[in-house]
């Protein structure tokens, strides 16, 4: 009987974390005018605790580097949810390529906690409403960094409270690399 509960539990859990990849929002990288549907990433976490030093929250991309490489003077188009703000929602990060993997910090401290991507990390962008089609309820902005990207690994990470995100992180991320 236990058994029984539990793989329904796991079928349960199976079911909502595809249900959250099948309900990505809709981001397009644009180059040149063409436009290509980026394709979301799983996220892990990594903890590390240090002696008088706090503990720090990772958001750890698998392998050094995306498979999705584009130019520096990409922009991009992302779908968000009518009654949000933009700003509040999609943001461009830089990370680390480090021992096999992509990483950036999210969340840590030492006598207090903060969460979010680090503001060392984060791209400075402008967001404007793109017009074209938008999923129903939805508004499409183009996301365009306010410099040319410089050689590096990064991620759009677009979080809204329709999403639950992978591992804890808020949010689905969507790599690349500029060569």
């Amino acid at each position: 009987m236990f058994l029984r509960a539990l793989a329904v539990a796991a079928a349960v859990v199976c079911f909502s974390g595809a249900a959250v990849a099948q309900s990505a929002p809709d981001v397009y990288s644009v180059n040149g005018g063409q436009r290509t549907q980026m394709r979301a990433i799983m996220v892990s976490t990594s903890t590390q605790a240090r002696p008088y030093a706090g503990v720090r929250q990772y958001a750890v991309m698998p392998g050094d580097r995306a498979m999705t490489r584009l130019s520096s003077d990409t922009s991009f188009l992302v779908a968000v949810p009518s009654n949000v703000q933009p700003q509040g929602v999609v943001v461009l990060a830089s990370f680390e390529a480090r021992r096999g993997n992509r990483l950036v910090l999210v969340g840590g401290g030492y006598m207090s906690w903060s969460t979010g991507i680090h503001p060392d990390r984060i791209i400075q962008v402008n967001m404007e409403p793109a017009g074209g089609s938008a999923p129903s309820g939805h508004t499409m902005y183009r996301v365009t960094p306010t410099t040319s990207l410089a050689s590096g690994e990064y991620a759009i990470v677009v979080a809204t409270g329709q999403q639950q995100g992978y591992a804890g992180i808020p949010g689905t991320f969507y790599d690349f690399g500029v060569d």
